[in-house]
């Protein structure tokens, strides 16, 4: 009986969503899904923009740091099936912080040109789903707004 509860319990967890937390460090990220599989630089070639890459369990984890920690964080099925309510539900737990998550739509959501369903926290934090789920701290909006607002400024300097 207690090999069944056991091979059980294995299975429940196999088939759970990876869990990837915001606020969490690269070490810890790390210990979660073994290490990054690529790094992608993107147009900014800036540490913001620097998007780590891991795979487990069926999905891929798209990780962008500010500040040694988790700013911004993207999860979808490696088959690139949408993702099912219940493992929505799941990774917004995980991802809660202590903090609850509030539905929000129209005016009230962080992005209101997206159309699928949108969350936001008592601190900033918001996430948005389509096919996968994407969580950003405030932190982080905040640390990309200034950056975009230096290289505004160093592209206007010459004229």
């Amino acid at each position: 009986m207690n090999k069944i509860i056991f091979i059980v319990a294995l299975m429940a967890l196999a088939a759970a969503p990876a869990r990837a937390r915001l606020g969490d460090t690269m070490a810890q990220c790390e210990a979660r899904y073994g290490v990054h599989v690529r790094i992608e630089e993107s147009d900014q070639k800036d540490a913001l923009h620097r998007k780590y890459l891991y795979e487990k369990s069926g999905y891929r984890i798209s990780i962008c740091y500010v500040d040694g920690i988790a700013g911004q964080v993207d999860i979808a099925r490696e088959d690139g099936a949408a993702l099912t309510e219940a493992e929505i539900k799941t990774l917004l737990e995980s991802n809660s912080g202590g903090l609850a998550w509030k539905e929000v739509s129209g005016d009230n959501a962080p992005n209101p040109l997206l159309t699928g369903p949108q969350w936001i926290r008592d601190d900033g934090a918001h996430s948005y789903a389509l096919d996968g789920i994407s969580f950003t701290l405030k932190k982080y909006d905040e640390a990309v707004a200034a950056q975009r607002a230096k290289n505004d400024a160093a592209a206007l300097k010459n004229f």
